[in-house]
């Protein structure tokens, strides 16, 4: 879990961002989980997209170059752009994930007793 103290422009800030990405990516992993375009379009999973690629590359330039305590950028996108990812109908609506294979039974039955 992570907290923020928003007494301070500077961790509002973080948190903002933080929560963009968070948006990001919970409308990715609805796309992955539904198996498409189901209750996002397409649209919102490419603003997802190029906002999860930002954090990526962010992340990837903490690996390679020396740590600093920035907050990761966010990329450039219109105002139109993040209404449409962080306004997502999606957050409204229930997670319907398809039923996966069926696990195989077990061969003996649970009252058999072991030999």
């Amino acid at each position: 879990p992570r907290a923020y103290d928003l007494l301070s422009q500077e961790v509002i800030d973080e948190f903002e961002v933080d929560f963009k990405h968070t948006c990001a990516a919970a409308i990715l992993k609805r796309f992955v989980l539904e198996g498409g375009c189901h209750s996002v379009t397409r649209e919102e999973v490419d603003v997802a997209v190029k906002v999860s690629e930002a954090r990526l590359n962010h992340l990837l330039d903490l690996v390679e170059e020396d740590f600093t305590e920035e907050c990761p950028e966010l990329p450039e996108l219109t105002q139109s752009e993040w209404d449409l990812l962080l306004n997502a109908p999606c957050f409204d609506m229930k997670l319907e994930v398809p039923a996966g294979p069926e696990k195989p039974s077990n061969a003996r039955g649970a009252d058999d007793d072991e030999d």
